[in-house]
């Protein structure tokens, strides 16, 4: 399919079918096949063929997308959600990073959920301290006096994340409503909704 595609492009053909079919897979494509990529960026300047401007347009999105993949670090759920916490809070206690986290893992996590994350009452978990010095090995996260907050190289990992992922969104839209809260009224909340454990 893809040396057809081209050689219709070559001949100036009309292949307005065959590109429809196949921009949805340009990302992966152009992963496994660099050399089809270059070819189609250097066909996509010529005034002779308007439409591939258009597939150029979309390569040029998927070549974004396929850096932001390439530089987002290897990150698990926690480390992930605890990125998520520090972008919408800026500096955030440790206290608080614990409370948000149980929280979402009493929701998202668990058996059959994306992570397990182990807390003792508190809540304090030996798992987010972990993760945190991960983070902060690979120069994610800073810490200031018990807070920690994203370096540049941690915002830019954030930014990476993809939010329209399920897995990301709605955790990300329970974590932008904790944020706002203070540490005793997260606190107030676990101890109402989940005793023994605030």
């Amino acid at each position: 399919m893809i040396s057809v595609f081209s050689d219709q492009i070559s001949r100036g053909g009309q292949c307005a079918g065959s590109a429809s079919q196949l921009l949805p897979h340009l990302p992966r494509l152009f992963e496994s096949l660099p050399f089809f990529l270059g070819h189609v960026r250097l066909l996509a300047g010529s005034e002779k063929h308007p439409l591939l401007f258009l597939i150029n347009a979309d390569v040029q999105s998927s070549m974004k997308w396929l850096r932001k993949r390439r530089e987002a670090p290897d990150l698990n759920w926690l480390e992930a959600w605890i990125l998520l916490i520090l972008k919408a809070g800026g500096l955030v206690g440790i206290d608080k990073v614990m409370a948000i986290t149980f929280l979402l893992e009493r929701v998202y996590g668990g058996p059959n959920g994306l992570i397990k994350v182990c807390f003792v009452p508190g809540p304090w978990s030996e798992d987010v301290v972990g993760a945190l010095k991960r983070l902060a090995a690979q120069g994610l996260v800073e810490e200031h006096e018990g807070a920690y907050r994203l370096s540049e190289k941690g915002k830019t990992a954030a930014e990476s994340l993809p939010m329209d992922d399920v897995k990301i969104k709605y955790p990300y839209a329970e974590i932008e409503l904790f944020i706002k809260w203070n540490l005793n009224t997260l606190k107030e909340y676990i101890r109402v909704n989940y005793p023994g454990w605030a």
